[in-house]
């Protein structure tokens, strides 16, 4: 038998039935309990937004995450009765609008929950194209960042005809 065996023995033999339910106790909750802890903030040092855009629209970046609002066009994903997601890096976000049963119009969309310490971020356009994903960069008038009460907002004026895909990394900047 090993040291260690002899060891939990003399515990057990020894021990009160109550300091081991506690024991017992503490052990089966300790992971629930860590999943509680506070998680530390790191600010993704990238950020990579997908989205089909046709007309004014403007994407927020702000302490509690990403949102659209619109101009007068389609909203962003809306042209011609499509709902095409919004990717985040990657992971498909359906904005809710304030006027959800309204495909264009003059409107502001929910938050797709991100935690960021700052808004200090950095534009390149990947790509502006008729395919998502893809890193070409048709002809169309520059998205423009700027900051605007504490979030870093992309203008994207796409007054050219029909809707593409902006393919738009967000880049931390170095302080």
């Amino acid at each position: 038998m090993s040291a260690f065996a002899i060891f939990i023995d003399a515990i057990l033999m020894k021990a009160n039935p109550v300091c081991l339910c506690l024991v017992f106790l503490i052990g089966a909750f300790a992971p629930a309990w860590a999943q509680l802890a506070p998680k530390p903030v790191v600010d993704p040092r990238e950020i990579t937004v997908e989205a089909y855009v046709d007309g004014p629209s403007s994407l927020h970046l702000s302490m509690k995450g990403i949102y659209w609002t619109n101009g007068g066009n389609a909203k962003p994903g809306r042209l011609d009765a499509h709902n095409y997601p919004t990717y985040i890096d990657g992971k498909a976000w359906v904005p809710k609008w304030g006027k959800d049963g309204d495909d264009r119009g003059s409107d502001k969309s929910d938050t797709y929950p991100l935690t960021l310490t700052t808004t200090a971020y950095e534009l390149e356009v990947v790509g502006i194209s008729d395919r998502k994903g893809s890193s070409k960069k048709d002809r169309r008038t520059a998205p423009s960042p700027v900051r605007e009460n504490g979030e870093f907002v992309i203008n994207i004026p796409d007054p050219e005809g029909g809707a593409k895909w902006y393919k738009m990394r967000l880049r931390l900047r170095k302080p």
